[in-house]
């Protein structure tokens, strides 16, 4: 496959993931290093990946040694491993246990924000401190980071824990950053939202989305399992920072991410035993269902009746207030709340219509990686096979990156005769997993929803 050339001629799309983990962060793969991110990188089809906790001493040495500057290399340059270009990238968790995502123009801009972080951090030091605590406020973070150079933004803005925007945390950006939240450009969206959610918030109309994978591995399920299409004249911090800002015709053209349902905290949750609560309409159209049966509940969800989108509203609201528990757990003799999912918390923030959007807002393309797809074709449990793997790397090869066959292949014309060998095993394979493909392009599939750090599951009976 043909790796992009960039120039200074022109502008041209290029497909990043500006979230990911380093290896001296609690629960990360002890893969995630430089030549495993770039394989991944050229199996999923991106060019520029971030390098996850560079504040971390290890790994910022290793980083330092084996990055290459490009287009300069100081403030606004670029680093490539390889042939994949990166864009130095930490994640910190501030005073509020809110989530940021930075990015650098360079080591020294690094260093110096390091060094204003460092009298607020107990572990930003740390053999296993990759990802910070700082404290100090969201507002003290952006002004220390912006006034070094940097860019900042809220990392996945709607989850339940350590979000910005988590229920009973802040209700806008002006209460999360204060003065600076002028200075915030960027918004990740997380895996259980998605262009349509956040827009229904008219405070974010302003800023640019982001759909990156926060990866813990250099895996195809993991890495870009969301990521970012921009429009630039080549992979540096510079031109990123444009695109961001939609300067000098620099933009963000595309975000594909998960259907939010695909993510782990969409819907309604309990906290204790992570059951999802699924809100339903109560049989008739009535309240009745509602007082004669009550809530419901089997090993995976509890099902809430509800009369109308009013009694629905009226139900969150008592939610976010911690007003409603478990009637599973209540069964144990356990009391625990029920905590509002994605979908909900937005509901509650929602001040704009359904479908409203800014002019300058990318498309928003839903898919699933393709281990995902592989999994439900082959009709097997685990997306850990062997076989599957096998299939993986042999479609990847056959059709250049994951990318270009879940979003740009001719499926009709496709021709699969070279991975027959692979897929002798499971009859028909190709066939149900074009028809996935085409669902999903076609916004015609259907989800087992996720919630209570339980990914949704995609459903297929074609």
């Amino acid at each position: 496959m043909q790796r992009p050339r960039f120039n200074d001629a022109t502008l041209q799309e290029i497909n990043a993931d500006f979230h990911i983990h380093g290896p001296r962060s609690i629960g990360v793969s002890k893969n995630m290093n430089l030549p495993h991110m770039v394989h991944g990188a050229h199996q999923k089809g991106l060019q520029l990946v971030a390098t996850g906790d560079c504040f971390q001493p290890d790994w910022l040495k290793h980083l330092k040694e084996n990055l290459v500057p490009v287009a300069g290399g100081g403030a606004g340059g670029g680093f490539v491993h390889g042939d994949v270009h990166f864009i130095l990238q930490t994640e910190v968790e501030d005073a509020e246990s809110v989530h940021q995502v930075i990015l650098f123009p360079g080591f020294d801009v690094l260093e110096a924000i390091k060094r204003r972080f460092k009298p607020a951090s107990t572990n930003i030091d740390h053999e296993w401190g990759g990802r910070p605590r700082v404290n100090l406020s969201p507002e003290e973070i952006v002004e220390i980071v912006v006034d070094e150079g940097g860019m900042v933004g809220p990392a996945h803005a709607f989850t339940p824990f350590k979000s910005v925007f988590r229920q009973g945390k802040f209700d806008s950006l002006k209460a999360a950053y204060g003065g600076q939240a002028r200075n915030v450009h960027f918004l990740e969206l997380g895996l259980s939202a998605n262009t349509d959610y956040a827009d229904r918030i008219g405070e974010l109309h302003r800023l640019t989305f982001m759909t990156n994978s926060d990866a813990h591995a250099p895996s195809p399920v993991s890495l870009g399992r969301e990521f970012n299409t921009f429009l630039a004249e080549a992979p540096t911090f510079e031109e990123v920072e444009l695109a961001i800002t939609r300067k000098d015709g620099r933009r963000f053209t595309r975000n594909v991410g998960f259907d939010p349902r695909m993510g782990k905290y969409n819907v309604l949750f309990c906290k204790a035993c992570r059951r999802r609560v699924l809100v339903e309409p109560a049989a008739g159209g009535t309240g009745v269902a509602n007082l004669l049966g009550g809530d419901k509940y089997d090993a995976e969800f509890v099902h809430h009746p509800v009369a109308s989108d009013a009694d629905y509203m009226n139900y969150i609201r008592k939610v976010s207030a911690g007003k409603v528990t478990c009637v599973a757990c209540a069964k144990d003799g356990k009391r625990s709340r029920i905590m509002l999912g994605v979908s909900d918390r937005v509901r509650l923030l929602a001040d704009r219509p359904e479908g409203e959007h800014p002019p300058h807002r990318a498309d928003y393309v839903t898919i699933v990686s393709l281990v995902e797809m592989l999994r439900v074709a082959m009709r097997i449990g685990s997306s850990g096979s062997k076989a599957l793997e096998k299939l993986y790397d042999a479609c990847v090869e056959r059709f250049g990156t994951e990318i270009d066959l879940l979003l740009a292949a001719d499926l009709k014309t496709a021709d699969v005769s070279s991975l027959q060998e692979q897929a002798r095993k499971y009859p028909g394979l190709f066939k149900t997993l074009f028809d996935i493909i085409g669902a999903f392009r076609r916004g015609e599939v259907a989800f087992k929803p996720g919630g209570g750090g339980t990914f949704g599951e995609l459903v297929f009976e074609g």
